[in-house]
């Protein structure tokens, strides 16, 4: 079996008794072309997939600034009730008859 190619394409000479294997070759080959067109670069599509690829990027940095911002204002407000709780313990507990707050009925 020998095979090659020419201006008009491939070209295949084989025998009788291994036409079954060169046709199978052939089919194969084709195959392999196939497969090679086929994984061709579509720059065009390639640059839309890297551009929506830096759009989602972006939106990410976006969500987790906004995230960070929402945690600082959380941990204030904890702060802030933390120190409210303190102040509310502190102003129901026992008052001193000495500050005006108990009077004799």
């Amino acid at each position: 079996m020998a095979e090659g190619s020419c201006e008009n394409g491939p070209w295949l000479a084989t025998t009788a008794e291994t036409l079954t294997t060169a046709l199978r070759f052939v089919v194969a080959m084709a195959r392999v072309e196939q497969a090679q067109q086929r994984q061709e670069v579509d720059e065009a599509v390639v640059a839309a997939q890297v551009a929506r690829g830096c759009d989602a990027m972006r939106a990410v940095t976006t969500i987790n600034a906004r995230v960070t911002q929402i945690r600082t204002a959380a941990d204030q407000i904890a702060e802030q009730a933390s120190a409210m709780r303190v102040a509310v313990s502190e102003a129901v507990a026992t008052p001193e008859v000495g500050d005006g707050a108990l009077r004799p009925r």
